[in-house]
């Protein structure tokens, strides 16, 4: 199974609350036994693009006009087996809440964990690990968790969506790539990261299990004889060692989430034309969930009743259309 990630925006939190931003991470997930056939259409949707659509010889989502984009969508839209699994951070709500500090409460969590390792050298990791993620930025440290939460998002969908007989094989072979654009290869975020990763969808996974389906995910399941626990699903197995950071310009999966996530951003970001709400909804006509809860909204804060209804208001436009769009089709 290919896991394909690409983010859209600098996940800068406004110091203004009443202004709208958020963070976009668009996770793109395609079996083994239809990639191939995915990346022939895509190459020849690419040839087709116009000369304004590429950067250095790469087809770049922002750089696609009204016509491609929407062609891209229906692309998405007509093949069943790729799921679009998009995470959205709201900004705005961590701006409104100046006390927050993502960075130190994660530092505080890996020293509290620390201090109670028996292991001298799991003591000093947890150590050095809190001092590293203690010196990233605040918006390096919210890329990596909506990183994060876009994983584990993408695995709890697929599990789902390809639990087919005709998909068995896939999981055998797990590959997560996330674009290399924002960061150095080999740097301080990419080695935090691959430790965090593990810690967070460790914790995540208590509090919302992976879901199976009874009837399917049987001892005799592919994917439950490769990752299943008496308690639940090893997630951490799934991952572990699984994880690239790539070139875009090397990678097709990674240039699809790249126009998808450009799709999400052009959806939900300023003033939003109705094309462009199209264009989400067809992207997001097979994905999993009520309409709010499939747009992949979250927030690192609990949200009070007026954010709540803030959302709704913020977002209600992007919920309604993939609710209509299904309908639709």
């Amino acid at each position: 199974m290919y896991f394909y990630l690409d983010e859209s925006g600098d996940f800068r939190v406004p110091t203004d609350g009443r202004q709208h931003a958020v963070g976009i991470v668009l996770g793109v997930v395609i079996p083994d036994e239809t990639q191939p056939d995915v990346f022939r259409r895509f190459s020849r949707f690419t040839r087709s693009l116009p000369a304004g659509a590429f950067s250095g010889g790469e087809p770049k989502g922002r750089l696609l006009d009204a016509a491609s984009r929407r062609d891209f969508a229906e692309l998405i839209a007509v093949d069943k087996s790729i799921l679009v699994c998009p995470i959205m951070l709201d900004l705005t709500l961590l701006g409104r809440r100046s006390e927050v500090d993502v960075r130190s409460s994660v530092v505080c969590r890996l020293n509290e964990w620390a201090s109670v390792c028996k292991h001298q050298s799991m003591r000093e990791e947890l150590e050095l690990l809190a001092r590293q993620f203690r010196n990233l930025s605040t918006e390096q440290a919210l890329r990596l968790a909506t990183w994060a939460r876009c994983i584990l998002r993408c695995i709890q969908h697929s599990v789902i969506s390809h639990c087919g007989e005709e998909y068995h094989a896939s999981w055998s072979r797990p590959h997560f790539e996330i674009d290399l654009v924002q960061i150095r290869k080999g740097s301080r975020e990419e080695r935090v990261f691959e430790t965090m990763l593990l810690a967070w969808l460790a914790g995540w996974s208590v509090n919302t299990p992976l879901i199976t389906l009874e009837e399917i995910h049987t001892s005799e399941h592919p994917f439950i004889q490769l990752y299943g626990l008496h308690e639940g699903i090893d997630v951490a197995k799934l991952v572990r060692g699984n994880v690239r950071f790539v070139s875009s310009r090397d990678s097709l999966g990674v240039q699809i989430a790249d126009m998808g996530a450009t799709i999400v951003s052009e959806a939900v970001r300023g003033l939003t034309i109705a094309e462009d709400l199209e264009n989400y909804g067809r992207m997001m006509s097979q994905s999993i969930g009520r309409p709010l809860e499939a747009t992949g909204l979250f927030s690192l804060v609990e949200p009070s009743w007026e954010d709540i209804e803030d959302w709704s208001r913020r977002y209600y436009g992007i919920a309604e259309v993939i609710d209509t769009i299904r309908q639709r089709r």
